[in-house]
């Protein structure tokens, strides 16, 4: 029972997300795990955005992971 419970729980968490999906404007997000970090989305058009990250390990070394893409959605 703990078993289906938490496999729901998961899945919940996993879909969450899509219900708050934006297609315009600017979104803040969180990076759990590792690396830790935040995240952003900017929408440059309708179908065009950037998006970039900043996260920091605490594993071992210390070390930054800094990343930025251009996105090109055709939905």
């Amino acid at each position: 029972m703990i078993r289906a419970l938490a496999l729901f729980y998961v899945m919940v968490l996993l879909v969450w997300g899509n219900v708050f999906a934006q297609e315009d404007g600017f979104g803040l997000g969180v990076i759990v795990g590792e690396p830790t970090g935040i995240c952003g989305k900017l929408w440059t058009s309708g179908r065009t955005a950037v998006d970039g990250a900043v996260a920091w390990s605490f594993e071992g070394e210390s070390s930054v992971h800094l990343h930025a893409d251009f996105l090109y959605h055709d939905f």
